[in-house]
Formats: structure tokens, sequence, C-alpha cells
């Protein structure tokens, strides 16, 4: 569904793409319950064609965004405690998926000076470090 809303701001020549990390798939069995009837769908584009795993979901954002043409950015998520193992771990998904960077607003600029630093340095560090590469 979030790759849906990635082809359609692509479509409308949007600049970048700033999308939440996907986290679960079967977006069309969930809108396909009781009765109603959103799109046409076969369940094995999710039991036999698609994956779970975290890098191939964004992986499906980022392949609607023109394949990577148009720059896919993951959105940090909401403050909480475990900030900087999110962060990282959003950051090591996006780059490994063909994205092109994280916006982590609220993670850095809701702590002291130091620690938001801090957390920026640890995402920077993901997408400067030449050993994390795309999977």
């Amino acid at each position: 569904m979030t790759g849906q809303a990635n082809y359609l701001g692509v479509t409308i020549e949007a600049d970048i793409i700033k999308q939440k990390l996907p986290d679960t798939n079967g977006g069309y069995v969930a809108l396909n319950t009781d009765g109603v009837s959103y799109g046409k769908f076969d369940k094995r584009m999710y039991e036999q064609l698609a994956s779970d795993h975290p890098i191939d979901l964004c992986r499906y954002q980022v392949a609607n965004c023109y394949m990577g043409k148009i720059a896919l950015i993951n959105s940090g998520g909401p403050s909480g405690a475990n900030d900087f193992f999110e962060a990282v771990w959003t950051a090591v998904i996006n780059k490994r998926a063909g994205g092109a960077g994280l916006i982590s607003g609220r993670k850095a600029f809701q702590r002291s000076m130091h620690e938001g630093v801090a957390l920026l340095h640890a995402i920077q560090d993901v997408y400067l470090d030449p050993n994390i590469t795309v999977a």
C-alpha cells in the first residue's frame, strides 16, 4: 500500500518521497475483510511473491519510486526508549534497500544538544560506512 502512495508521489513529479518504514505486509488482505471489496488482489502475491523481511519491504517502496530514480527517505519514527537503536536500525534497512536517507526530527531535536548530535552522527555513520551496502 505504501508502494502505491510512493508511485503516486513520483507520478506527480515529487522531488523526494518521505515514507514511514513499512512494518507489515498484507494491506489488501486487511482492506478486503468483512465483505468489503477494495480492488482486486490474489493472496498468492503475499504468500508466494512477497517477503516479510524489512529490507524487502523497504525495497518495494524504492521500486515504486521508479526504482530509486526519485529518492526515498524514511522517517525516523516517534521518539522513545530505544531511539539510538531504532534510528540506526532504520537507517541500515533504508540504505540496504536502496533508499536515500532518514529523516530524524523528534528523535534528535527533543534531546539535549549533545545527545541529539550523537544520534545524528550515528545515522550519518550508517550512510558513510562503505561496508553497509545494498542487499
